[in-house]
């Protein structure tokens, strides 16, 4: 078993990498930049990006890393954590378990940097669902999952861009779901049930990332953040393009308008649903059935005619 915070290598020679270590024990949530300093008044130099390595090699990288593994040091230690540390600890865990979901739905392997940047986006998905952008900082997102605040600017640059990856992800996945879905059925009101229900499973049933994304597909933002969200929306709507083309609608009904009122009512299930009373594939099902009129009267008269 690995002794927490001293894995084999060659830190115990080092003085450089043995100070980090140790420093990593001692006060677990300074950031690189301040074990940099700290080290310099030590008379040991060290960049912080070359701290950052060190971590990295030790599996220490970021706070919570850092307080876990002092909690795993032997019995006791856990209760030897400052609240602050305690706190940071809980909600590294709570992001480690997000992660976990996000792998089982994405069926991707398990990567270092898929692990923390999918806490990033799972806990900013959060934070963007109960606090709204604006009112969003990066610093309460980073304290979620045990993270400095300046660590997430190695995955992203600001704000905007945390926001944009959060909408992608989740709409690449709502993309794939649904696509995935609409092509093993060939009936076109079939098709449009599938589809709709996948929308309405991510919305009611789904993880942080997928719930915001479906939630917010008709939101409107700034012009600019707008116009970078544009093409992963036209291509989600695209589909249900697709699918309502194939639907033997009778004129005048405009398929355009059709298409826009099937969005608009499936986005509309996370405000009223309750668990319990009616599955997704429930509620698709009877919108899809209170739609269909809309093509029965034209193939009637197409009977009356023959007969």
């Amino acid at each position: 078993m690995k002794e927490p915070l001293s894995r084999a290598g060659p830190h115990r020679d080092d003085p450089v990498e043995a100070a980090i270590i140790e420093l990593a024990r001692a006060n677990p949530e300074l950031g690189q930049a301040r074990v940099s300093a700290e080290l310099t008044k030590r008379g040991l130099t060290i960049s912080p990006s070359g701290v950052r390595h060190i971590w990295q090699r030790h599996d220490l990288e970021t706070a919570f890393k850092r307080i876990k593994a002092i909690s795993l040091k032997g019995k006791g230690a856990r209760e030897k954590l400052t609240e602050r540390q305690a706190r940071l600890l809980e909600r590294g865990k709570v992001g480690e378990r997000g992660v976990r979901r996000q792998r089982r739905q994405l069926t991707i392997p398990n990567d270092t940097l898929f692990d923390r940047r999918m806490q990033i986006l799972s806990a900013a998905a959060d934070h963007f669902s109960k606090d709204g952008y604006a009112r969003s900082s990066l610093r309460d997102i980073s304290g979620k999952i045990g993270l400095l605040p300046g660590s997430i600017y190695h995955h992203f640059r600001t704000k905007d861009d945390l926001f944009l990856s959060v909408h992608r992800q989740g709409l690449a996945q709502l993309i794939e779901n649904v696509s995935s879905a609409v092509a093993a059925r060939q009936d076109p009101w079939e098709r449009l049930e599938v589809a709709c229900c996948e929308h309405i499973k991510a919305l009611v049933a789904g993880d942080s990332i997928l719930r915001l994304t479906g939630a917010s597909f008709f939101s409107s933002y700034e012009p600019k953040m707008n116009l970078r969200l544009k093409p992963d929306r036209d291509r989600y709507e695209a589909i249900y393009k697709g699918v309502v083309n194939e639907l033997d609608l009778q004129p005048p009904v405009d398929r355009t308008l059709f298409r826009l009122g099937v969005l608009g009512a499936i986005n509309w299930t996370h405000i009223w649903y309750r668990e319990g009373r009616l599955t997704p594939e429930d509620i698709a099902r009877q919108l899809v059935s209170m739609w269909r009129p809309a093509a029965r009267k034209r193939r009637s008269a197409d009977v009356d005619r023959l007969e």
